[in-house]
């Protein structure tokens, strides 16, 4: 018995090591299973090759390129239609193809090459549900069927027999549906009435008649388009439409926008193109209208608010120039914000209605964190200035006019969009700032609340100047002037600063507003600086003194010092 103890324990080992995966009972394996596979449609010599999804779709296409549609049937699972013909299937094949060339752009790298379907090639390296695992069902992609999607799936069947090897065919749910995909995306009515030679497929499989229809919907549509907004300003002009002027502004985005409507309705009412000619075509056709009918709601927009919110505001704020400016900062930053939101919401509806990029998309969406970070970077700036613009419509540290001191520049604010303000300097310059430099940064606002400004002029006069009779002075041209604020300002003369060689003098009155107060304090500062040349001769201008008795002495101890041989050579 001992001796046959080690004999036992090897041979439960031996069961207990699990087979190596070549090895393994592959009845484990996902597939369908049903009685019989397409048995009306017979043999065939030489057998098709559907051994993998890339291998059936390859068959399946190849064999309609040659409009050999009867070949093709049999990579069709007609399961649901058992009562099919080979002429039935054969259609049923034509039909599909046609499909699958107008609507789909099949991506031969996702599409495994594996009898099991599984997917081992994905950069995910493992971390997607289906890497690693077979599969008996895989979606080639879908197309639109009364508001629904029908999905084109490839199935792994077999009948079960002993010794059969499983195959991929296309689904039984998918030929069942060929019909209405095909009446739903089946031969437009041009394509119907063309002659054979116009149907011939030239570059990117596109028909001869659809490459010339292309070129003249594309020359016919901008002119046509211009001929009826050109009859509609002629009959505007001529019955003196007071609203001609919103036209005015509207003519070219109108124009722009019903060559876009005529070129999409030929596009998708009778020019059928393949799938993936048509994947670029149909998007860029969809962003036209909807970047027109954009540009036409931002200038229809941007005419409400120039000619009339303004013309409205100021007439109901007449003679009251802070609330006007205050109400007109506020419509300023909301056009702004509503501009960046129609070309938003253009954008969103233009990427709602590009299915054809959804295989795409799923690959983009599966590096979604690192995308979320460039955006986050690339957007940063001007997420940054739109939340600035927001912050600074409704605190308004200042509104459209203010003087603002900023960067070393003084000057007006002429304008404010969602991401820069323009600053109009006194010498017409344009300083173009972004908006969140008024946040981030300090600035000085001389129109905040009130314009009243006192500003100061420094004089440079000598020691001997009498600073009662400059203060006299002073107030004589103060009072002499017009643009002095009389009724709010006590203008002042002080002695500022005592330095080595003169005195510096203060002058200080104030004005209504910034600009009367600049103009004020250059007049000033050039009369007194006139007088002071008159008094005494300019006795009272800056000086420079030198002691001569201490100039002559410092000349002797020089020469003696040079005769003794005591300087540096």
């Amino acid at each position: 018995m001992r001796a046959i103890q080690p004999v036992l324990t090897a041979i439960l080992l031996i069961f207990a090591i699990p087979a190596p995966t070549w090895a393994q009972d592959r009845s484990s394996e996902p597939v369908y299973t049903q009685e019989s596979i397409n048995p009306g449609l017979g043999a065939l010599d030489p057998p098709a090759t559907l051994e993998t999804p890339q291998s059936t779709m390859e068959f399946f296409l190849r064999a309609c390129e040659k409009e050999d549609f009867g070949r093709a049937a049999h990579a069709l699972n007609l399961r649901l239609m058992a009562d099919t013909s080979r002429v039935d299937a054969s259609q049923l094949a034509e039909r599909l193809f046609f499909v699958i060339n107008q609507e789909l752009w099949i991506d031969w790298e996702a599409l495994p090459d594996r009898p099991d379907g599984m997917d081992d090639s994905s950069p995910l390296n493992g971390s997607g549900p289906m890497i690693g695992q077979a599969r008996k069902s895989i979606s080639i992609g879908s197309v639109g069927v009364d508001g629904r999607d029908a999905a084109i799936r490839l199935q792994r069947v077999t009948t079960g027999d002993v010794g059969e090897t499983p195959r991929w065919l296309i689904s039984a749910f998918t030929v069942e549906n060929i019909d209405a995909m095909y009446e739903a995306h089946g031969p437009g009515w041009l394509n119907e009435r063309m002659p054979d030679w116009a149907q011939v497929r030239g570059l990117g499989g596109v028909m001869v008649w659809q490459l010339i229809t292309m070129v003249l919907t594309f020359i016919i549509a901008p002119f046509l388009a211009w001929m009826i907004t050109w009859v509609l300003r002629w009959i505007l002009r001529k019955g003196r439409v007071k609203t001609f002027g919103v036209y005015d502004a509207l003519h070219w985005p109108v124009t722009f926008f019903l060559a876009a409507i005529m070129i999409s309705v030929v596009f998708s009412g009778g020019l059928s193109l393949p799938g993936y000619f048509a994947t670029v075509v149909d998007p860029v056709v969809l962003f036209s209208v909807a970047a027109t009918g954009a540009w036409i709601a931002m200038r229809a927009m941007n005419y409400v608010v120039e000619n009339i919110a303004k013309r409205t505001v100021r007439r109901s704020h007449d003679g009251d120039e802070e609330t006007q400016q205050s109400i007109l900062t506020s419509i300023t930053v909301l056009r702004h914000v509503l501009i960046l939101g129609i070309a938003a919401i253009a954008v969103g509806i233009v990427l709602s209605q590009l299915s054809g990029f959804r295989s795409i998309g799923i690959a983009l969406l599966s590096s979604a964190g690192a995308l979320a970070i460039i955006a986050g970077i690339a957007g940063h700036a001007v997420l940054g200035n739109l939340i600035a613009g927001l912050q600074i419509a409704f605190t308004r540290p200042f509104t459209l006019g203010d003087s603002v001191y900023i960067e070393d520049n003084y000057g007006t604010i002429e304008d404010i969009t969602y991401t820069y303000v323009i600053v109009r300097t006194w010498d017409y310059r344009r300083l173009v700032i972004p908006i969140r430099h008024f946040v981030d940064h300090w600035f000085e606002n001389w129109s905040l609340r009130d314009p009243f400004l006192t500003k100061p002029s420094y004089l440079y006069v000598d020691y001997s100047a009498n600073i009662e009779k400059v203060r006299e002075k002073f107030l004589e041209l103060v009072k002499a002037d017009d643009d002095w604020a009389q009724d709010r300002d006590d203008p002042a003369v002080l002695a500022y600063e005592a330095r080595e060689e003169s005195l510096v003098v203060r002058l200080t009155c104030a004005a209504k507003d910034p600009s009367t107060a600049w103009s004020l304090h250059c007049r000033l500062r050039e009369k007194m600086i006139t007088w002071l040349q008159e008094v005494e001769g300019g006795q009272w201008l800056p000086r420079q003194r030198v002691d001569l008795g201490r100039a002559e002495t410092g000349e002797q101890v020089v020469s003696e010092n040079e005769r003794n041989g005591n300087v540096d050579s």
